[in-house]
C-alpha cells in the first residue's frame, strides 16, 4: 500500500514531519515484490501474438501514388 499526504491544499509542516518520522517503519519499494507489475509490454505481445496466430494472413496491395 502506498501512504501519501492529501493534497488539500493545506501544506501543514506537522503533517509533513509526522509523515517524514514514519518514514522508517515502511516497508521499502525495492522490497515489495507484485507479481507482473513490470511484464505490461510482454503481456500486450503475448495477447497480441495470441489474436494475430488465430487469423488468416491477408495479402495487402500497396497503390502507387503519382505527384
Amino acid at each position: 500500500m502506498v501512504k501519501c499526504l492529501v493534497d488539500d491544499g493545506n501544506r501543514d509542516p506537522r503533517m509533513m514531519a509526522t509523515a517524514l518520522r514514519h518514514l522508517p517503519q515502511q516497508t521499502r519499494p525495492s522490497e515489495i515484490v507484485v507479481p507482473g507489475l513490470l511484464d505490461g509490454l510482454q503481456n500486450v505481445n503475448r495477447l497480441t501474438d495470441r489474436i494475430l496466430s488465430n487469423r488468416p494472413l491477408r495479402q495487402v496491395i500497396l497503390a502507387h501514388q503519382n505527384g
